[in-house]
């Protein structure tokens, strides 16, 4: 009797562990998916490193520190002397020294460099912030596609349930005609072409079940999340205010919030910046510099001794590229070229906007419609399969019109599920579109 009890026990156990339905949310997806999406991580180590450059340039506003050390060994040459002809012997003016000791620490602030530092330093600046509504755009990219792949599961998980139904009643169906067929009241052929249509209605049913398994896939990949089979989807809540209004407040959306319009903004002010750079060679750079020595020997000593002596200087170093044939001029015009190009850039991604939001926007409503009249077909073809069975069982209806009706049947189920799931695709498809950040 204990052990009774205790594998009644153990068995309520394991249907409660391995019985729970496994159940998942699009937040919960978006919220795995995204930190683990190794293109994201890739495009944000990217941005990193911008940022990082952007912090080096920031330096050439400051002085520049450099510690210089050298030891050298000279050949031997005879020491300096002079003679003169009233002395008996020659005057030993400077002794020959072998070895030479130099430490020199250097300092180099940039007074005036023709607006180059300023300029580099705002187009790194831009640059950075370019790539940070860059990462924006393609963190969108990806919660846009974590979205379809759910909803394209979720859509399939439903017409896989249809389908099944279906099959479960054409089984029916054909139970039904087989005993009609033992009374005299059906032919083979009403078996064999509702047989027929039962094994197509299985071939469509396993089509379905390999798109479901390679959606539980890849919205596993997209998500990082490892979903089963079997998974339960709950239908996400959209926020419907994005489709009720106007074509022109959802451009002006668009034109206001879109992160690829703020990048390219950016990437022309970065563009200026470069022309400022290049037109820098048209000015002078001015320089102050000094010197600490600490040498043996030390030059500024005279005679030279082989002991260590320091020494200082400051001057003002000025650098002025008067002629290069040309090349700053061309480095101007080719600036001024790629400034041109990213504007026509900046205008033709304004238009494609426009009419990406114009298609999503019609396309929300076409959808709109589409659920309506599907609805009102399906409500039609569960009459008609209504009628059709009843007329059938009392011999007033064939089994082709039996298979019609039930073929119509599914069809309209079919083309109801995938509305709906297109239309919820397609608000978020319109909702990016204007702008909103879908994670």
């Amino acid at each position: 009797m204990k052990y009774l009890i205790f594998f009644i026990f153990l068995m309520l156990f394991s249907l409660t562990v391995y019985g729970q339905e496994e159940i998942v949310t699009l937040e919960t997806c978006l919220k795995n998916g995204l930190p683990v999406n190794n293109k994201l991580n890739r495009i944000k180590e990217e941005t990193y490193f911008l940022k990082a450059k952007k912090e080096e340039v920031s330096s050439f506003y400051l002085p520049n520190l450099k510690l210089n050390a050298s030891y050298s060994r000279l050949s031997e040459v005879p020491d300096f002397e002079i003679s003169l002809p009233v002395l008996p012997a020659p005057i030993k003016v400077q002794e020959s020294i072998a070895n030479s000791y130099q430490l020199k620490l250097g300092v180099t602030q940039p007074i005036f460099t023709g607006f180059r530092i300023s300029a580099i330093n705002d187009a790194a600046e831009n640059s950075y912030l370019a790539a940070v509504d860059g990462f924006s755009v393609e963190q969108n990219e990806e919660a846009f596609k974590i979205i379809h792949s759910y909803l394209n599961l979720y859509r399939l998980s439903q017409l896989l349930i249809a389908s099944q139904e279906n099959i479960n009643t054409m089984e029916m169906r054909v139970e039904d005609v087989k005993n009609f067929e033992k009374n005299g009241l059906a032919t083979k052929s009403d078996v064999l072409r509702l047989e027929v249509q039962l094994s197509n209605l299985k071939l469509a049913f396993l089509a379905i079940e390999n798109e479901y398994k390679f959606a539980i896939e890849y919205l596993s990949k997209n998500s990082g999340l490892k979903l089963n089979y079997g998974v339960k989807l709950l239908l996400p809540e959209v926020n419907q205010e994005v489709n009720n209004r106007s074509v022109d407040e959802l451009v002006s959306s668009a034109i206001q919030n879109r992160k690829e319009l703020q990048k390219i903004n950016y990437t022309i002010e970065s563009t200026k910046n470069n022309i400022t750079v290049a037109k820098s060679g048209y000015f002078p750079e001015i320089y102050l510099t000094s010197n600490l020595y600490y040498s043996n020997p030390n030059q500024r000593y005279f005679p030279a001794k082989a002991e260590f002596n320091e020494s200082w200087d400051v001057s003002i170093l000025l650098q002025w590229n008067i002629f290069d044939w040309g090349a700053t001029s061309s480095k101007v015009e080719a600036a001024n070229h790629q400034l041109n190009g990213t504007m026509f850039m900046k205008d033709e991604l304004t238009e494609n906007i426009r009419l990406e939001v114009l298609q999503n926007k019609l396309e929300v409503e076409n959808l709109k419609e589409r659920i309506k009249l599907a609805e009102i077909k399906l409500a039609q073809s569960e009459e008609h399969a209504r009628v059709i069975t009843e007329n059938f069982k009392n011999m007033n209806a064939t089994s082709t019109e039996l298979a019609e009706a039930e073929s119509n049947l599914l069809s309209s189920k079919i083309d109801l599920i995938t509305s709906k799931s297109n239309y919820l695709l397609s608000i978020y498809k319109l909702s990016k579109s204007a702008g909103v950040m879908l994670f």
